[in-house]
């Protein structure tokens, strides 16, 4: 067995878990909060300006002063709601079919660490992986185009470790059980949890964001001119 071959097949795995963590199932939401967010602080930073420059606040009336803090108010409770909902869409990016996938990838790379090590160690040569995505077509790409390039990958790594215990008959016990009951198997089951998510997706759709609409400004209720004392 070449154990150049080794190391190509763990870098190709390593940079396929590399992309599904760059998976980013809330993609979507987290653009359509952004502009929300950016409404929000422009807003916020303009009533904010006004109660910090003294001169002119001290022109307002007392029912105008109330309404700007009101405003303020409301227009930071907004902003901090947002944030956490961001903050909660970032810790669950990833669905549990990509967690899954990504498990089973990360225990190849250990695997083959340990092949390797088996082998007598790293050959010391520079070993690139094969994998066919670009970085400039997975920006572009949606969300269900990213998983089925990543299927794809699997797949074909799947054939390669296939091809590799069938060629080589010469592999020690050890080396083909580990091969076999390890690095094939987890290479299917991860290729199995891909395939899961992109049913998922076409049968449910992408997440929808909730809806967050920019609170309504206050406008300061100043006495009715019917209301005030006549003069003379």
């Amino acid at each position: 067995m070449d154990k150049t071959q080794i190391e190509r097949i763990q870098a190709t795995s390593g940079a396929i878990y590399t992309f599904a963590n760059r998976l980013d199932y809330n993609a979507e939401i987290f653009t359509q909060y952004d502009a929300i967010t950016k409404c929000a602080m422009d807003q916020y930073n303009l009533f904010h300006g006004q109660i910090n420059n003294e001169e002119e606040f001290k022109k307002l009336s007392p029912p105008e002063q109330q309404t700007l803090f009101e405003n303020t108010r409301n227009y930071a409770d907004f902003i901090d709601n947002l944030h956490k909902e961001l903050t909660y869409l970032s810790r669950s990016r990833h669905s549990l079919n990509i967690i899954t996938a990504m498990d089973e990838l990360g225990a190849i790379n250990m695997l083959l660490n340990a092949l390797i090590d088996l082998m007598g160690g790293p050959s010391g040569k520079l070993v690139y992986p094969d994998i066919h995505i670009k970085d400039k077509h997975w920006n572009k790409a949606t969300y269900n185009n990213q998983v089925v390039n990543l299927e794809i990958e699997v797949d074909k790594l799947v054939l390669e470790v296939a091809n590799l215990i069938l060629a080589d008959k010469q592999l020690d016990a050890t080396i083909r059980q580990a091969l076999i009951f390890n690095t094939y198997t987890s290479l299917v089951k991860a290729q199995a949890w891909l395939n899961n998510e992109i049913d998922r997706v076409e049968h449910d759709g992408m997440p929808k964001a909730r809806e967050f609409n920019l609170p309504e400004i206050v406008v300061p209720k100043l006495p009715d001119q019917k209301d005030q004392p006549k003069k003379g």
